[in-house]
């Protein structure tokens, strides 16, 4: 079915609600809804909306509806076609002079200003993690339990990989290790940094990424951090997607 929309400058606006739920094993934490205008997100089919939901870090489940309002003159509006799923809120805790060295959730965005803010960033999410061939992607994490001005060398890592383990927020550490040896990477970075804290106990890191050359299928992006003085090495891995329906 396709929605009846109308233009207006850079934005659709159809007639359509969204209704959502997030909760846990026995107990909904969190419900809302909106309707109207949708961003344009791809010149297929996809299109983007928010709306904020209250949700501590972790992993929740969470049901979604999406019904198309009726139209002028009729008085019933089309079924609405109902999801469930589970995903996991972004643990962006902000760790403090005691912790030990650690990453973030990486969160995935689209280039440009969005409606997601943190500290003073503010990004174009992209929760699909879905980018077409030669897209650019922005990267944002925060590093925990660094000293002030501390050195540490960064590596960003994009491995094709169909075989995800189901933890992948937090897989094993042997998966990772077989990945950040595997030689066939399609996208390797390696560079370092001082720790610089803008005023927080924590230091905030923003990165371009270009998808250029990068083919159509699964990734997993991996982000590690090894500081100078210290013989650890952390990391995060987030799941990536190359398809050139993504528009």
């Amino acid at each position: 079915h396709r929605l009846e929309c109308k233009e207006e400058g850079d934005t659709r606006v159809c007639g359509i609600e969204v209704r959502a739920s997030v909760f846990g094993r026995d107990t909904v934490v969190a419900r809302g809804g909106t309707y109207g205008q949708l961003e344009p997100l791809s010149r297929r089919t996809w299109m983007l909306g928010h709306f904020l939901l209250p949700a501590a870090s972790g992993s929740w489940n969470y049901r979604v509806a999406a019904f198309e309002l009726a139209t002028e003159g009729s008085d019933d509006p089309l079924r609405g076609n109902w999801g469930i799923g589970r995903f996991r809120v972004p643990d962006l805790w902000g760790g403090n002079d005691s912790t030990p060295v650690s990453i973030s959730s990486l969160v995935l965005a689209r280039p440009g200003v969005g409606a997601w803010e943190r500290g003073e960033e503010r990004l174009a999410l992209n929760p699909l993690h879905i980018y077409p061939p030669g897209a650019t992607v922005d990267l944002y994490y925060e590093i925990y339990g660094l000293p002030a001005d501390a050195i540490y060398t960064t590596e960003i890592i994009l491995v094709k990989t169909d075989k995800l383990p189901t933890q992948t927020l937090d897989p094993p550490q042997e998966w990772v290790n077989e990945l950040l040896e595997d030689k066939r990477s399609a996208l390797r970075l390696r560079f370092d940094e001082a720790g610089t804290r803008n005023g927080r106990p924590w230091i905030e890191r923003r990165k371009t990424l270009t998808l250029s050359g990068i083919r159509e299928g699964r990734y997993v992006l991996i982000l590690t951090i090894a500081p100078y003085d210290e013989n650890v090495t952390v990391y995060r891995v987030t799941p990536l997607r190359v398809d050139r329906d993504a528009g």
